[in-house]
């Protein structure tokens, strides 16, 4: 197969959803830079603050134990398009009832699949791993109103499905617009059953807290350990961080505590801001903007996990270790930095594996922001403002790296499983076209 690494595409899309897949696309066409076999980096720790120290409860990548990978399945599973779970941008939740996994498929086409969980092996090598089997197949469970999440209902011209996760018995999603240049959406929630198959049974969209800040709430959620649910201020969290247009957005990783029982029953749902970071409060503003170590305007975040014993949330997702650049990414050195011909005022910048336009910082790296729940319940409490918290520490998340693209890092989702305290991290393009599931275990 050969793509062109432009954003043209072979479906009828807006430009903005065809810029999406411009990486995609050109990994099919650069099989050699794929499964680079170089060695694992090292995991790189930066700590923030120095109540870390000896403080048990603090999760810090040792906490964090490799247990290995599995693969997905390829095959249409119910896709009418037939590219099943290949290039999904987000969305992993784990079902305690089955022992499960929910996921999503292709970022095109926006459908949920149920998969099970085999047994995990420790390899670098694709052909010893494990493959899950589909327990239900792809659907949409939103059954047509993913992208009414206007005002009113009025559908958006690039809805992507945010996160998942299942609570009480039903499956909370979340849904929010790619470019919202305008910041008019308003709608964010929506539930349906654990039963794919069954349909008249989603609800939704709901207006959840503030509604001109939808982009703060409209991506992945979390369970809180009950422990920590009246300090924090609802059962469960959900943030999202970083999206086009970044202004309308969180400028670093962004998590608010909320009910999902109350979902249909009150509007808005009320939520409390524990993390966020507007544009005149980013994170890290006083830090080195080329280079730095909290975040970069190209980052991603696209998990979140509270584990029970610990008092760390963690959020997972993709950081620019280069120094920023906006413009259109280009593999040659040569041109970085120099003027677009035909495109005034754009520059092309260094970054050979996202050749879009957009925010730059080349090489990227799977990442982990860490934060101390007691920071976020004195958010809650009040005496300080979700601005003002900060990690107490970030680090690389350690993946072989004989799985992915030398230079790239794309994590799907994050997923938890109290009972065994195992993290489930979906990597983006790590088994040609689809994720791979890495598996750690929490040790507090």
């Amino acid at each position: 197969m050969s793509w062109s690494p432009s954003c043209t595409t072979r479906v009828r899309m807006t430009p903005i959803r065809r810029c999406m897949l411009t990486l995609t696309l050109w990994v099919l066409a650069a099989p050699a830079v794929f499964l680079a076999q170089a060695p694992a980096p090292a995991t790189q720790v930066k700590i923030l603050t120095s109540s870390v120290s000896g403080a048990a409860s603090l999760l810090l990548p040792g906490n964090l134990l490799y247990q290995g990978a599995f693969r997905i399945p390829r095959g249409a599973f119910g896709d009418p398009h037939g590219d099943g779970l290949t290039y999904p941008d987000s969305g992993l939740t784990y079902n305690p009832a089955n022992n499960s996994l929910f996921i999503n498929g292709h970022v095109w086409w926006q459908l949920t699949a149920e998969i099970s969980i085999p047994q995990v092996v420790n390899s670098t090598n694709l052909a010893s791993l494990n493959t899950a089997t589909v327990r239900q197949n792809l659907t949409d469970v939103t059954e047509g109103h993913l992208a009414n999440i206007y005002a009113g209902g009025t559908p958006t011209r690039d809805p992507l499905l945010g996160g998942l996760l299942v609570y009480n018995g039903k499956l909370i999603g979340t849904s929010y617009e790619y470019y919202d240049g305008s910041n008019l959406t308003r709608l964010s929630h929506f539930t349906s059953s654990l039963n794919l198959a069954q349909t008249g049974d989603f609800q939704g969209m709901y207006l959840v807290g503030d509604p001109l800040k939808t982009a703060f709430v409209s991506a992945y959620m979390a369970l809180v350990p009950a422990a920590w649910q009246a300090s924090l201020g609802g059962p469960a969290l959900t943030g999202n961080c970083c999206v086009s247009i970044i202004s309308r957005s969180s400028w670093g990783p962004a998590a608010s505590a909320f009910d999902p029982d109350k979902l249909g029953v009150v509007s808005p749902v009320p939520v409390t801001p524990l993390v966020e970071y507007t544009s005149a409060n980013p994170l890290g503003a006083s830090l080195d903007q080329q280079s730095n170590p909290y975040f970069e305007q190209g980052d991603e975040m696209r998990g979140l996990v509270f584990a029970a014993g610990a008092r760390s949330l963690l959020f997972f997702g993709r950081h620019g270790t280069g120094p920023f650049c906006y413009g259109e990414g280009t593999a040659n050195p040569a041109l970085d930095h120099t003027a677009v011909p035909g495109s005034p005022g754009v520059i092309y910048c260094y970054d050979p594996v996202i050749t879009s336009k957009g925010s730059h910082s080349y090489p990227y790296a799977h990442y982990v922001w860490a934060y101390d729940a007691n920071d976020l319940a004195a958010a809650k409490a009040g005496t300080k403002q979700p601005w003002q918290v900060r990690p107490y520490a970030v680090w690389t998340l350690g993946l072989p790296s004989a799985f992915g693209i030398a230079g790239y890092a794309g994590i799907q989702g994050a997923a938890y499983d109290p009972s065994t305290q195992r993290i489930y991290v979906s990597q983006k393009l790590a088994d040609g076209s689809l994720p791979l599931i890495h598996v750690f275990t929490v040790v507090p």
